[in-house]
């Protein structure tokens, strides 16, 4: 059934290499992988402590990680409710064990190792299986595989956790419509926010207005020229290194990026780094799978999947030539394309 430790070699490998990539703008995030040992094989499992375990663009990672939301729709709908309940939880350590318990009580699975970038707290400690191995506060570490490129056997974030119909978008557009694309889920995303979580305060109606002013500007045609004053990133959360591609965002002024770790700001942080993918210079086809994967963390929103309950079966992405129709949320993920099994490897 494999060795605890050596499971954990693999996690603390993995995410000190995860942590490399990402470098120290992350302040706010923190990081945790999981061996989980099934008859067939391990699954190796990665979240970040953002919303449905967000990813940074530039992230590259092996096709064999899933996150736990990939895997909802085995455990049905009482367990793809207990997933979504898993963005509530601050940290990652936490959700991958919570994570481990329902497949454990569901498929038989047990935990084996867990790597965290944070403490793991002798709460979680004291309340695993004695064979499962820990350990917290896990460094970068430079690999003999650069995260941060592509590479063999390396997949972006869009491939990874995406679902099927965002990635058939991601091949279908054509160059000359990436930009408009790009610009249109931007668009899309604020109004979804705008809808489910009305401004409440000054400095989220303040940076609202900034976000749509800046909509107009990008829709009307010219690129967003940089404004005097401090650039946001794509999100707070977001890696703005020369090794990420979000460095390549238009300069906006917006302020302070949204903080905190509720879903609302958690949305806002998306629709940011929407905002700034659609204001790059040269947008091309890994903008438009950047902004497809931040679109489909929006649309996956339990708080937006109430909205489109309400809308019907259906709803619609506008395409530059067209309008698509979008599947229907399931559960709070936007038409998942089928999670298998936990088989793995």
């Amino acid at each position: 059934m494999g060795d605890p430790e050596d499971d954990l070699g693999l996690a603390r490998t993995l995410l000190s290499a995860i942590l490399a990539a990402v470098g120290t703008s992350t302040p706010d995030v923190n990081w945790a992988v999981a061996v989980l040992r099934t008859p067939n094989g391990a699954v190796v499992m990665l979240t970040s402590s953002e919303g449905r375990g967000w990813l940074p663009a530039g992230l590259h990672l092996p096709s064999e990680v899933v996150s736990p939301w990939q895997l909802a729709e085995v455990f049905g709908v009482s367990g793809q409710i207990q997933i979504a309940l898993l963005e509530d939880v601050p940290d990652s350590a936490t959700r991958l064990v919570n994570f481990a318990r329902l497949a454990a009580s569901r498929t038989g699975v047990r935990l084996s190792a867990l790597a965290s970038s944070a403490m793991i707290s002798s709460e979680i400690i004291a309340d695993l299986d004695a064979h499962v191995a820990t350990e917290g506060f896990i460094a970068p570490a430079e690999a003999c595989v650069d995260l941060s490129v592509p590479g063999p056997g390396l997949v972006d974030r869009l491939a990874l956790t995406g679902a099927d119909w965002l990635k058939a978008q991601a091949e279908t557009i054509s160059d000359r419509d990436i930009r408009a694309r790009c610009i249109e889920l931007a668009r899309i995303a604020d109004e979804r926010l705008r809808s489910v979580s009305p401004a409440t305060d000054s400095q989220v109606a303040t940076r609202r207005t900034r976000r749509a002013r800046l909509l107009t500007i990008l829709g009307s045609g010219p690129l967003i020229e940089p404004y005097p004053g401090r650039p946001i990133g794509v999100s707070a959360a977001t890696p703005s290194g020369d090794r990420m591609r979000a460095k390549g965002a238009a300069s906006v002024l917006a302020g302070d990026t949204a903080s905190g770790t509720s879903s609302v700001a958690v949305l806002e942080r998306r629709a940011d780094e929407l905002l700034a993918l659609a204001g790059s210079p040269a947008p091309d086809r890994q903008t438009l799978r950047d902004a497809l994967y931040v679109y489909g963390e929006v649309e996956a929103s339990p708080l937006v999947a109430t909205l489109r309950f309400g809308a019907g079966p259906s709803a619609a992405v506008v395409t530059a030539d067209s309008a698509a129709p979008v599947p229907a949320v399931v559960n709070g993920s936007a038409a998942p394309d089928s999670a298998g099994s936990l088989r793995r490897a």
